[in-house]
């Protein structure tokens, strides 16, 4: 159904109304933002004091405040004043507040026209009798409607309803004439976030790849960015509060703007997390993106690792079979972030995509993994998919129940390689309980009291088969 003018010229006016960027009045502002839609903002104002008791209006707050964490302090603590408290106002414009604001009151409304045509409309005056939850019953010239209303029109925003939030600063200044001072705010808002990317690129074989990570910061707030300095905070820490109360901007195609700063984000440690400090004043609008280079590294050595899990004490499904199944061969790529390998610089959390330059210049996804906070010296491990040219498949060759606890049994495994080249497989078999190897055609190692690792050369074009005789004890 089309809008009529009178929904158009509503929601015109509201949206001019409402939808002004913000630009705060603050002379500095500092935001640490938090991966989990957050930000500690401080910020330094100037204002103007008179002799005895007053109220300080204070505005510059985005509508994603957490009033419970606003604080107000001088910068000057000679000043003398006396702080009485703080009061915190925000009463949005909606359809529902200007509907309670107007209860009793004469507004213009669109009604669906019973005599007229499908698309027949009424404009016709109405007083509201009770705003409700949005759906007004409205005093008519033929009676009470309770029905569906298409569009309201307001004479005008009450003064009652607030644009953006408000703080009142109830304080008192000694008996002298007025004097300007800087004021410190702090508190915590909702909308804002940020969170790593990654892309490790192989461009000739796959021993040496590019990795390259940008960290990307949202501004989902109805407040402007000018100016202002950001810090990134990784790690995971707690919270005991819940913040319910939030408006955020819907999530739509948000624009992105790609940065190069003068210098590299600066990185250093915070407690038992990680700050990255992003260089110069940063530009952020309501609703934008923004994405910054966080760590460039070239050629960077990477490990690839074919591994094959399987259990040696599935035996229950397998000894009706006569045939064997197949078996997943998982890839895992290893980098050692070091400043041998390029890197030697902590890594915050962020999915990283893994991709290969073809001859022709195409490129070729290879899969995607997800690191977890990696700090200097630690190894990241990426599983990116499994294998297309080496598959395991495995049977069960004898089993025997020693006694109730013990069993003994024998696994066979045959590995294919059809590529054109060797390949290294790491069959790993989990085992529960007290375990020891009768026999195995390969040599093998404990990786860990419930694991056994095998691993296998395997030539080109060919296969191995590898078996083991294993006795578990589950007691």
């Amino acid at each position: 159904m089309r809008p009529s003018i009178f929904q158009i010229l509503v929601a015109a006016f509201l949206g001019l109304w409402m939808g002004m960027p913000q630009t705060a009045v603050a002379l500095e502002r500092v935001l640490t933002i938090t991966s989990s839609d957050g930000a500690w903002v401080r910020e330094r104002d100037s204002v103007t004091l008179k002799p005895g008791r007053q109220t300080l209006v204070l505005e510059g707050f985005p509508a994603t405040v957490y009033p419970e964490t606003i604080q107000i302090r001088p910068l000057s603590p000679k000043t003398g004043i006396r702080e009485h408290g703080l009061r915190f106002r925000y009463r949005p414009v909606t359809r529902a507040s200007l509907l309670r604001a107007y209860e009793g009151k004469d507004v213009q409304v669109v009604l669906y026209d019973p005599r007229g045509t499908q698309n027949a409309r009424l404009l016709q005056r109405a007083r509201v009798l009770n705003a409700g939850d949005g759906t007004p019953l409205l005093q008519l010239e033929e009676g009470v409607w309770a029905g569906p209303v298409e569009g309201i029109l307001f004479p005008q925003v009450p003064k009652t309803l607030d644009r953006h939030p408000l703080v009142f600063w109830d304080v008192e200044a000694p008996d002298s004439a007025p004097f300007s001072m800087d004021v410190e705010r702090t508190y915590e808002a909702g909308g804002f976030s940020w969170k790593a990317l990654y892309t490790l690129t192989f461009k000739a074989g796959f021993e040496r790849a590019d990795l390259a990570g940008d960290v990307l910061v949202e501004n989902k707030s109805d407040l402007d960015l000018s100016q202002a300095r950001v810090v990134l905070l990784a790690g995971d820490f707690n919270r005991v509060r819940s913040h319910r109360r939030t408006r955020f901007l819907e999530k739509a195609a948000a624009p992105m703007r790609m940065e190069a700063p003068a210098a590299p984000v600066e990185e250093s440690p915070a407690f038992e997390y990680h700050l990255y400090r992003l260089d110069g004043p940063v530009r952020l609008g309501r609703g934008e993106q923004l994405r910054l280079p966080l760590v460039r590294a070239a050629a960077v050595p990477v490990k690839k690792r074919l591994v094959s899990s399987g259990s040696a004490a599935s035996y229950g499904s397998w000894r009706e079979s006569e045939g064997s199944t197949p078996q997943a061969v998982d890839i895992f790529l290893e980098i050692s972030n070091d400043a041998s390998s390029g890197l030697g610089k902590a890594l915050p959390a962020g999915p990283v995509l893994g991709a290969m330059i073809t001859e022709g210049g195409a490129p070729v996804p290879l899969g995607e993994d997800r690191i977890g906070h990696t700090p200097e010296g630690a190894t990241l491990k990426l599983h990116f998919g499994r294998s297309f040219d080496v598959q395991v498949r495995r049977r069960l060759t004898s089993f025997q129940k020693i006694s109730r606890y013990v069993i003994r049994c024998a696994w066979e495994l045959e590995i294919r390689n059809a590529k054109g080249g060797p390949e290294t497989v790491e069959l790993e078999e989990r085992v529960p309980g007290q375990w020891k190897v009768i026999g195995s055609s390969h040599p093998w190692e404990k990786v860990s009291a419930g694991r056994l690792r095998i691993p296998v050369e395997v030539p080109a074009k060919g296969k191995v088969q590898v078996r083991y005789e294993i006795e578990m004890d589950t007691r």
